[in-house]
């Protein structure tokens, strides 16, 4: 026991002081090993600090896109929400659109910030009646490069993780993996688009634009499998230089 307003003994001194430092250089390792472990979120980026117009095909079908140049767009909303309420007011503002289906092949433009994971990205749109503007109506054509229809497809089998585009491609990091578990799953029921990285094999690292065998969104049956390891089997179809994969079943496998 110390006693207040008596020296503390040369030995406690000296062995608070050791015990003191021992623990500091704990804590340093401890903490230098926590940060080796944690995993890199990847090169997405979300730059809030220019709003940016583009102008594109609007392509609907696996998620609502645009078509500039060789490159395709995925489109979003703030929050967690996708177009498909932005697509209906549009179409009830044109007079020869009955439904937001009729703006398929439509020429639009699009006012908002970007989202940049590699040679993709996303669009969020600004919430105001700038974010998506008829510029054409439809011409009744479709170009063959645009449909969905128009790819190679084969039968596949892939392990990989399923996730949200939006979260992924720089909305949030890290994007994926299981801390990010609910968020995806929120933004995937919100109708933004769904994406499947593929984590072995010849295909490990592709990305995906993923969907149910009906290419109608992901489905209510494949979000809990979101921000874990599936095997899925399906159809994988190439739609310009992306790839869609249309999942017919998956399994956790942990």
């Amino acid at each position: 026991m110390y006693v207040g307003y008596l020296p503390t003994p040369e030995g406690h001194r000296r062995a608070t002081r050791l015990a003191a430092a021992v623990l500091l250089c704990i804590a340093v390792c401890v903490a230098a090993a926590s940060a080796w472990r944690l995993r890199d979120p990847g090169p997405a980026v979300w730059d809030l600090s220019t709003r940016v117009t583009e102008r594109g095909l609007l392509r609907l079908a696996p998620y609502p896109h645009l078509v500039i140049g060789e490159e395709r767009v995925l489109l979003g909303e703030e929050f967690k929400f996708g177009v498909q309420a932005r697509l209906e007011r549009l179409a009830s503002g044109a007079t020869w659109a009955a439904s937001a289906d009729d703006l398929e092949g439509t020429v639009v433009q699009v006012s908002g910030w970007v989202m940049t994971r590699g040679v993709r990205r996303m669009i969020a749109l600004d919430p105001g009646a700038i974010g998506m503007e008829l510029i054409d109506p439809p011409t009744g054509v479709i170009g063959a490069e645009a449909a969905m229809g128009a790819g190679v497809e084969r039968d596949v089998t892939l392990t990989g993780e399923l996730l949200d585009g939006k979260c992924y491609l720089g909305a949030m990091k890290p994007g994926d993996g299981a801390a990010h578990r609910a968020c995806a799953m929120l933004c995937i029921r919100g109708g933004l688009p769904a994406l499947f990285i593929a984590d072995s094999g010849d295909e490990r690292g592709r990305v995906y634009w993923a969907t149910g065998g009906l290419g109608q969104g992901l489905g209510e049956d494949l979000v809990p499998l979101v921000a874990r390891r599936v095997q899925v089997r399906g159809r994988e179809r190439t739609l310009g230089q992306e790839t869609v994969l249309f999942i017919e079943s998956a399994t956790p496998i942990r």
